[in-house]
């Protein structure tokens, strides 16, 4: 008897082995895409959070302080005196040193590693170095150089020349935020979708296994009826585990 159920036994674990091998290997894979799934939607969050948006946010403050100064230079070349030029150079030195925070702060190594966005930040740097400039001697030659002038006309190319370039990064940066979005919210239904896989590998696992474990325990009643029939001859069906379990077999032997 115990030589049947063991040779039973171990073909029935075989046979499950086999049956949920693929089942166990959805189930791992998609528990791993799940996780991954998660852990790379949180990067991309982090990414946008302390990465895209504050340098965007630092890029729009260099170009709000560029036109503080212009403006004030403009209104200053027509005879307001409350604005001088060291406090129209004072906002430029404001944006030049946002603008080097932006290159050697903390994003320095998101900025490397774009190298179109690096790009605009240096001619940016460039540009107010060619506006600082202009603006004082834009301001020592207002006595001579009237609306019109070459000085003057130097004067707005330079400006507009850094609001193009203060544009081209927003645009750049906004077109990287876009992205960022569409690759989380792929993320998510992709996680959602494994999520479910996972669910249902897990349900399937388990039905599966309380299956096998259920056909093991008929398989081994059957093997203890036919040994007890064998033993005394006698056409009482209960077996040791319908004892055990207070199982009624009476139908059986009716039958």
């Amino acid at each position: 008897m115990v030589k049947e159920y063991a040779s039973l036994k171990y073909g029935n674990c075989n046979t499950m082995k086999r049956l949920s091998a693929v089942i166990y290997a959805v189930l791992v894979l998609s528990g791993i895409a799940v996780i991954a799934g998660m852990l790379f939607s949180h990067y991309t969050v982090g990414k946008i959070r302390t990465g895209y948006a504050p340098l965007s946010q630092s890029v729009h403050q260099i170009k709000q302080e560029v036109t503080v100064a212009h403006l004030w230079l403009e209104e200053a070349l027509v005879g307001d005196n409350t604005k001088g030029i060291d406090a129209v150079l004072k906002h430029v030195e404001t944006a030049e040193s946002k603008n080097e925070s932006l290159l050697s702060g903390e994003n320095a190594g998101l900025i490397a590693a774009d190298a179109a966005l690096r790009g605009e930040l240096l001619r940016i740097r460039e540009s107010l170095k060619s506006f600082h400039l202009i603006a004082n001697d834009r301001h020592m030659l207002s006595g001579t150089a009237a609306a019109g002038s070459v000085h003057d006309l130097n004067y707005d190319n330079v400006y507009e020349g850094f609001i193009q370039n203060v544009q081209n990064i927003e645009f750049h940066l906004q077109h990287k935020i876009n992205i960022s979005y569409s690759v989380f919210g792929l993320t998510q239904y992709l996680t959602a979708f494994f999520l479910i896989i996972f669910a249902g590998s897990a349900m399937l696992v388990a039905l599966h296994y309380r299956g096998g474990r259920d056909h093991a325990m008929s398989d081994l009643k059957g093997v203890l009826i036919k040994d007890h029939s064998h033993a005394d001859g006698s056409p009482d069906l209960e077996t040791p585990v319908d004892r055990a379990s207070g199982a009624d077999v009476s139908g059986v032997s009716q039958g």
